[in-house]
C-alpha cells in the first residue's frame, strides 16, 4: 500500500481503540501518501503516529475536530507535505517543528497554536508554502523566514505577530 486516502467522509475516532486504524498502518512500509482530512476524527493525535512509513511524504489530517497537542513523534518523519489545518491544536509548535527538513508545504492555519513562531522554521530549506494564520501565535516574526529561498505563499494572518519579515 503506497497510497491511502480516507479524506471526505464520515469517520469517526474519539478514544484510543477508535484509533487502532492508524496504528495497524505501521506495518506499512511503503505508505508515501496518507489522508483523513475533512472526517470527524476528535481529541489527540497519537503518539503512534511517529510511527508510520519513513517513505511517508504526505499527511493530510485537516478539517477534523483534533485536540490537544502535535505528538512530538510526528518529527520522525520525513514528510514534505503536512496539513493540520482546520482543527482545535494547541500548544507552541516548536518541539517538532524543525526536525521536518524535506517540507514542501506546511498548513497549520484555523487552530488554536500557542506562543512564538518558533526560529527553527527557518531550517525548513524546501518550503514553499507556510500557512500559519488563524492561530495564537505571538511575539516577532522570526528573522529565519528569510532563509526560506523557495518560499512562495506565506499567511500569518489574524495572529498577535509583531516585526518585520526578512527576505
Amino acid at each position: 500500500l503506497t497510497y491511502l486516502d480516507l479524506g471526505t467522509n464520515r469517520l469517526e475516532a474519539s478514544d484510543s481503540d477508535s484509533w487502532e486504524f492508524l496504528h495497524a498502518l505501521g506495518n506499512c512500509s511503503s505508505l508515501q501518501k496518507f489522508s483523513v482530512g475533512d472526517n470527524q476524527l476528535e481529541g489527540h493525535i497519537p503518539n503512534s503516529i511517529g510511527n508510520l512509513s519513513t517513505n511517508l511524504q504526505y499527511l493530510l489530517l485537516g478539517g477534523n475536530k483534533l485536540s490537544g497537542i502535535v505528538p512530538p513523534s510526528i518529527g520522525n518523519l520525513n514528510l514534505t507535505w503536512l496539513a493540520l489545518d482546520f482543527n482545535n491544536l494547541t500548544s507552541p509548535i516548536d518541539e517538532w517543528i524543525g526536525k521536518l527538513t524535506d517540507l514542501v508545504r506546511l498548513n497549520l492555519q484555523e487552530n488554536n497554536f500557542t506562543g512564538p513562531i518558533p526560529p527553527s522554521i527557518g531550517n525548513l530549506n524546501q518550503l514553499a508554502t507556510l500557512f500559519l494564520g488563524a492561530n495564537g501565535f505571538t511575539g516577532y516574526i522570526p528573522p529565519s523566514l528569510g532563509n526560506l529561498q523557495y518560499l512562495a505563499k506565506l499567511d500569518v494572518s489574524f495572529n498577535n505577530l509583531h516585526g518585520s519579515i526578512y527576505t
